[in-house]
């Protein structure tokens, strides 16, 4: 997390702050769009000029998390792919959507040159908070896990998405529950990324303060709202 967040300190520095931003949005999902969002956040704090950039750059972040995910089931689980495809594009593209419009709306009265580095590029607080947050969540799952059943693991999706879902879903798409229906999965899956959305919302809530990270928990909060809709869509039929 501290890389990312001295990675985009960096392309700030040697691109231009409007570029690095971007960058940082798009290639920061790469690793987490939860560490994005920290990251982001706290730029928005300390740089309020730019803020419409950064909050479009944190929804786009998300939004880009639903097509790797579909890139990740498409290399590990096919089948699993193809159910959630029509809702993970669709999300995607609302996200996408949500993102344009924002930075549309917000950002071009922002659209200068200015010297923004923040405070501290390594951000260690947030890293160390985001790290402990992994490892209170890891004991959680591992007790849920005990329940086992469609519940405990819809259960599990839930409080993974407090973290980083890849693994979570990773397992998934690799078999790691024997005999497990192709539409538990998906439903999981599906729990999980909403679950994440609300806790990104947290996120920027509590780096860049609740007035600031109304357009991010207002776009991500749709966001959770559509993905649970499709998980209760895909556990019906």
């Amino acid at each position: 997390m501290s890389t990312l967040s001295y990675g985009s300190y960096l392309a700030q520095r040697l691109l231009s702050p409007e570029r690095g931003v971007l960058l940082t949005a798009i290639f920061g999902r790469l690793y987490s769009s939860t560490a994005t969002t920290v990251t982001l956040a706290r730029r928005m704090r300390d740089d309020p000029e730019a803020r419409g950039e950064f909050q479009a750059c944190v929804i786009l972040a998300t939004a880009l998390m639903y097509l790797r995910l579909l890139i990740l089931f498409a290399v590990f689980n096919l089948p699993l792919a193809r159910g959630l495809l029509a809702s993970l594009l669709m999300l995607f593209v609302g996200g996408l959507i949500l993102a344009a419009l924002w930075y549309w709306y917000a950002a071009p009265a922002t659209a200068q040159q200015r010297e923004a580095p923040p405070l501290n590029p390594l951000e260690l607080r947030a890293a160390l908070l985001f790290a402990a947050m992994f490892v209170v969540t890891s004991v959680a799952s591992s007790w849920i896990k005990e329940g086992f059943g469609h519940t405990g693991l819809y259960w599990l999706a839930s409080i993974v998405g407090l973290t980083d879902i890849d693994p979570f879903v990773l397992s998934l798409a690799q078999g790691s529950v024997a005999g497990l229906p192709l539409n538990t999965a998906m439903v999981a899956v599906l729990i999980a990324a909403s679950s994440n959305n609300l806790l990104k919302a947290c996120y920027a809530m509590a780096f860049a303060g609740w007035r600031v990270s109304l357009p991010i928990v207002g776009a991500l909060g749709l966001l959770a709202a559509l993905g649970f809709g499709a998980a209760a869509w895909v556990g019906g039929s």
